[in-house]
């Protein structure tokens, strides 16, 4: 069981399965894809909630903004 504020990073989708990073550790999760909110996407911050993963927006967002800064030389 996990603790009720684990988030997990949308790494990709796999047939029926999303297979999600858990932030805290690493691990690697498949999680049913019907336990995903249908608009989530690769790289999406999720939290289980009421019993689907729903997207952390802000969060999300702030980690793409923080990715978005590094630049490739």
């Amino acid at each position: 069981k996990l603790p009720k504020n684990t988030l997990f990073t949308l790494d990709r989708v796999e047939g029926d399965y999303a297979i999600c990073e858990n932030r805290d550790d690493g691990k690697m999760y498949n999680i049913p894809k019907s336990l995903i909110n249908d608009s989530a996407k690769d790289g999406d911050i999720l939290k289980f909630c009421d019993g689907k993963f729903e997207i952390e927006k802000e969060i999300t967002e702030e980690n793409s903004a923080y990715i978005n800064d590094f630049t490739i030389i």
